[in-house]
């Protein structure tokens, strides 16, 4: 099971524009609306907040069958991973930082990728080890024994060549 960020889907869309490389979008449709992957319902709420034509190709294509919602086993594991980061993890990120993350899907990302035993897919990289300034997905998952890949990765678990 994969899991969708907002990340992954907003660097593909600025990145590998729908207008220059279609054929990508095209193969990616089959496995992100259709396959094994699925949206947390708060990066469905982040991908309707957008106002581009990413979401006009997203809105055309989600099933609601796809989008994951938090149940209780998801919500003690939410409380951990956001215990770990505003309190446990050294050093300790800054307070900024730490709202940052609780504010965007990425918490809720990784407590349902630790319940689900999924897989995330996002674009984001990992911070330096002692960074304090930014909470990174890869880097909370990391501490939760939870896989993150990025584009190129997914792609290659696709089979999707260009």
């Amino acid at each position: 099971m994969y899991l969708i960020d907002t990340s992954f889907i907003g660097t593909v869309a600025s990145v590998y524009p729908r207008d220059v490389f279609p054929s990508l979008w095209v193969q990616l449709e089959e496995p992100i609306f259709r396959g094994d992957s699925y949206f947390h319902k708060t990066v469905d709420k982040e991908m309707k907040e957008w106002k581009d034509r990413t979401l006009d190709w997203y809105l055309k294509h989600i099933d609601p069958q796809y989008i994951v919602s938090t149940d209780d086993n998801e919500l003690a594991l939410y409380t951990d991973v956001v215990r770990w980061v505003a309190n446990k993890r050294q050093p300790r990120y800054k307070d900024r930082a730490v709202n940052v993350f609780m504010d965007a899907a990425d918490s809720w990302l990784i407590a349902s990728a630790l319940r689900h035993d999924a897989t995330i897919v996002t674009n984001e990289v990992r911070a330096a080890p002692d960074s304090r300034k930014q909470v990174k997905i890869p880097d909370v998952a990391d501490h939760f024994g939870v896989r993150c890949i990025d584009l190129l990765a997914f792609l290659r678990e696709m089979k999707i060549s260009i």
